[in-house]
C-alpha cells in the first residue's frame, strides 16, 4: 500500500480528487467560489477534502488548521450554483520544481519540500512547457501515478505511484522524502 508523510500545515487548498495527501503548493491561495458557510470542528486537512467530495459542487477545500476551519469551494474558474461569491480563483508564486499525484485536476501538487526519488518510467521528458503538459503526459501512461517537473529546464518525470514497483520502472519502488 501506498502512503505519504508530510510536514504540519496550517493553511492548505486542494482539489476533492480522493488521493491523501493531494494539495496544492504552499503558497497557493484560493479566493471566491464558497460553497455555503465554513465548516469549523472537522479535526483535519483530510475530513475537509472529505466534507467537499460530499458535496456535487466542490472542486477544491481549504482547511487553516491554526481554527479547525474548512472552506468548500467551486472548481478553479467555476461559479457553480452553489457559490455565494462568483467563480473561485487562485493566485500562486512561482516555483521551478514540483511533484504531484496523476488526479486529473489542474493543478494537484503535493506540498512544497516533498521529494520523489525511483520509480522512473522510461527517460525524462524535455520541452513539454508547463507542469499542465507534465501531469498530462503522466496520465497518458497506464501506469503513472506520479509526476516531478523541473521548470527551471523544463524537464518531466512520469513515476509509479508511490510506494509501487510498477513493470515500467527503470529503478524499483517510487518514495517520498520531506525536506
Amino acid at each position: 500500500a501506498a502512503f505519504m508523510q508530510v510536514e504540519q500545515y496550517t493553511l492548505v487548498f486542494g482539489p476533492a480528487c480522493g488521493q491523501q495527501p493531494c494539495l496544492f503548493p504552499d503558497g497557493l491561495r484560493i479566493f471566491n467560489g464558497d460553497i455555503g458557510a465554513h465548516i469549523d470542528g472537522l479535526g483535519s486537512m483530510e475530513a475537509c477534502q472529505t466534507a467537499c467530495q460530499a458535496h456535487a459542487e466542490c472542486g477544491v477545500f481549504g482547511y487553516d488548521s491554526t481554527v479547525d476551519r474548512c472552506w468548500r469551494k467551486c472548481d478553479i474558474g467555476v461559479s457553480c450554483a452553489s457559490s455565494q461569491n462568483g467563480a473561485a480563483f487562485m493566485q500562486v508564486e512561482q516555483y521551478t520544481l514540483v511533484f504531484g499525484p496523476a488526479c486529473g485536476q489542474q493543478p494537484c501538487l503535493f506540498p512544497d519540500g516533498l521529494r520523489i526519488f525511483n520509480g522512473d518510467i522510461g527517460a525524462h521528458i524535455d520541452g513539454l512547457g508547463s507542469m499542465e503538459a507534465c501531469q498530462t503526459a503522466c496520465q497518458a501512461h497506464a501506469e503513472c501515478g506520479v509526476f516531478g517537473y523541473d521548470s527551471t529546464v523544463d524537464r518531466c518525470w512520469r513515476k509509479c505511484d508511490i510506494g509501487v514497483s510498477c513493470a515500467s520502472s527503470q529503478n524499483g519502488a517510487a518514495f517520498m522524502q520531506v525536506e
